[in-house]
């Protein structure tokens, strides 16, 4: 909210905006000014701003959660060479992977003055392919097709207020087509979707309080 804040005062004043975000901002990790001194310009300019300064976001890899359904660790990497948002990267790692070493990361490769982290495959197919994991993604993906279906429907019934009463199949898809790029449109399909993330989110407390029973137990 801070930063859209920024963005909003910054974006429609009158005079050019050189894309740098306000002093006084600091570091999301620890708390630091970012640019203090102004001799690190990028840690406050837009296309570079990751809410780190320097020393946090180059931090060496740390593990920042473990998943209490079944260990899975998410571990922090610094950005890889060339980045172009220069954001930490998280990747998943089981403490017994005998390939990563829980780690999260198979191997590093480094290749003309550049590099990047390949991520465990093993332990990623391990975590998606939880039991558990697959239920719940399935279940988020009926959500969301259940939203998409009721978009549809009221584009369709509209499209069908603008149409004779006996309009042809062809005629119902162009209208629909047409109103999809609508303004007006971009409204109804953003309500429509804030609905989907209400239930979406009600279901991840519902299923979080569930795990956080079941652990407890």
């Amino acid at each position: 909210m801070e930063l859209a804040a920024t963005l909003s005062k910054n974006t429609t004043g009158s005079q050019p905006w050189d894309g740098m975000l306000p002093r006084g901002m600091t570091c999301k990790a620890c708390g630091k000014v970012l640019n203090a001194t102004g001799g690190r310009p990028a840690e406050l300019y837009l296309g570079t701003f990751t809410g780190l300064c320097y020393e946090c976001e180059r931090k060496p890899f740390f593990v920042e959660r473990v998943d209490a359904l079944d260990g899975a660790r998410w571990v922090s990497y610094p950005p890889s060479c060339p980045s172009n948002r220069r954001d930490r990267v998280s990747h998943i790692g089981y403490a017994d992977c005998t390939i990563c070493d829980g780690n999260g990361v198979s191997q590093t490769t480094y290749q003309n003055w550049s590099w990047y982290y390949e991520s465990c495959s093993a332990c990623r197919t391990r975590y998606y392919g939880h039991p558990v994991r697959v239920k719940r993604q399935a279940r988020h993906e009926q959500l969301y097709t259940a939203a998409n279906a009721v978009w549809k429907g009221e584009v369709e019934r509209i499209a069908r207020t603008l149409l004779p009463k006996k309009a042809k199949k062809k005629a119902v898809k162009a209208a629909m087509e047409s109103l999809y790029c609508h303004p007006r449109m971009a409204a109804i399909r953003r309500e429509i979707f804030e609905r989907y993330k209400r239930a979406s989110g009600r279901l991840v407390a519902i299923e979080n309080a569930a795990l956080a029973a079941a652990v407890a137990a």
